[in-house]
């Protein structure tokens, strides 16, 4: 385990924006903001810090969402250490969408190891006065996972401010591989001790 790495899958409905999230990541952008829908699992690499000055390695999976690219997919859930799901509450779709990925496909992965963040890529806007702006699904997701919660429009945020958003994640993550890394060691050594001691 390598407690400078950090893997974070992007997960989401069709046209919500996770290669936007995925290239603000990495700090490029789209020519001329035109967006390819991905085919399978887009992976590249960006290294930062986290605001103790610790330097990582954030390895992004950005993920195709049509159901046939699953089982392509659904290998990465075992070593991600960040699972993004990207809606938009005015695409209703990509709300249920969330909830069953979670549910169904996630949700065994999901523990105090791994961590969930639900973007939801908003117009921040209520155009009918007497919409509900949270959804019952939505609010459902925050209630059961109790993910990080970041409700804005992506145009809002740049590499900076994003990574900013997701230090205390990120930060968390590191922590736990370096507590288990020092476990392992002290289990290492106590074997060691025990192995070396004679009895008379």
């Amino acid at each position: 385990m390598n407690k400078n790495v950090i893997r974070c899958i992007i997960l989401g409905d069709v046209w919500v924006g996770k290669t936007h999230l995925f290239n603000i990541l990495l700090n490029t952008e789209a020519k001329n903001n035109i967006y390819e829908p991905t085919i399978g699992v887009d992976v590249n690499m960006v290294k930062t810090k986290l605001n103790n000055g610790t330097e990582i390695n954030l390895f992004l999976y950005d993920c195709s969402s049509p159901a046939k690219w699953l089982q392509i997919i659904k290998p990465y859930f075992y070593d991600s250490d960040i699972f993004i799901i990207v809606c938009d509450d005015a695409k209703y779709n990509s709300i249920k969408w969330a909830r069953n990925i979670l549910k169904i496909h996630l949700k065994r992965f999901i523990n105090k190891n791994k961590f969930v963040v639900l973007v939801n890529n908003s117009s921040l806007e209520i155009k009918n006065p007497y919409q509900h702006k949270y959804d019952k699904i939505l609010l459902d997701i925050i209630k059961e996972f109790n993910p990080l919660y970041l409700e804005t429009t992506l145009k809002h945020y740049n590499h900076d401010t994003l990574l900013d958003k997701l230090d205390g994640v990120l930060t968390s993550i590191y922590e736990i591989k370096v507590n288990k890394i020092v476990r392992n060691i002290q289990k290492i050594k106590y074997e060691e001790i025990n192995s070396s001691c004679w009895c008379f």
